[in-house]
């Protein structure tokens, strides 16, 4: 009987023990959802050359709590993470949309690169992960191909007499200078030359004047004198 009395008083102990439970964290939440995921990306990649993977996340949880979404670009074949990016917000709507960018360095060999994006949605408060989903995909990598940008000047000087043009053409490492013969250019006027300018005459004909107004007086002088001799007193 006391055997039987003590298994009673011990079933009940522990029935009272599970009552009083708490109640596992979490439990309490709503999971999330996440909605869609979608992809953009360069497709092919130039082989050792940096590259960005841009994730547009719709994620669905209930309002009124801080979550961090966080996306994860990992490699398949080695099974390592690239990079990561985080988005934190506080959920005033029923969901949001975020966009959030990985970086990574392609492979120095070309091929198939098998690559994929784990996305993880958790409540803030008490860390607990309320969703997660993942999507695989591959970017096909191509020798990487320098591109040479030149850059041309030219530059050309004008004036009344001398017509000169001077181009230059530089590259990366290779630099070009062609320089033109300055070529004269005479304008005809219409006037021989050797004939006097428009000055040269006014010059000649103020001269020609006063020359002909001394002649004048000069003659004049003349007459005077010979009327003075023919007077009789």
């Amino acid at each position: 009987m006391r055997a039987l009395a003590a298994l009673a008083c011990l079933a009940l102990a522990c029935f009272i023990l599970i009552a009083d439970a708490p109640i596992p964290v979490g439990s309490q939440y709503v999971p999330c959802d996440i909605v869609n995921v979608t992809l953009s990306y360069s497709d092919p990649a130039p082989a050792g050359q940096p590259i960005q993977i841009t994730s547009r996340v719709t994620v669905s949880c209930e309002m009124y709590a801080y979550y961090l979404i966080k996306v994860e670009l990992a490699d398949r074949s080695s099974k390592l993470v690239l990079s990561s990016s985080t988005y934190s917000y506080y959920a005033t709507t029923s969901s949001v949309v975020a966009t959030l960018t990985n970086d990574a360095t392609a492979p120095q060999t070309a091929g198939n690169w098998p690559l994929q994006i784990n996305v993880i949605v958790t409540r803030q408060q008490g860390g607990q992960v309320m969703a997660s989903t993942s999507q695989i995909f591959s970017i096909t990598v191509v020798p990487y191909t320098q591109t040479l940008t030149t850059t041309q000047e030219v530059s050309t000087t004008t004036n009344t007499e001398t017509l000169s043009s001077a181009t230059s053409v530089t590259s990366t490492g290779v630099s070009s200078v062609q320089t033109s013969r300055p070529t004269t250019s005479t304008q005809n006027t219409g006037i021989p030359s050797g004939l006097p300018t428009n000055a040269q005459l006014a010059v000649i004909l103020v001269i020609g004047a006063m020359v002909f107004a001394l002649y004048l007086m000069r003659k004049r002088a003349k007459r005077r004198g010979a009327a003075d001799k023919t007077k009789v007193y």
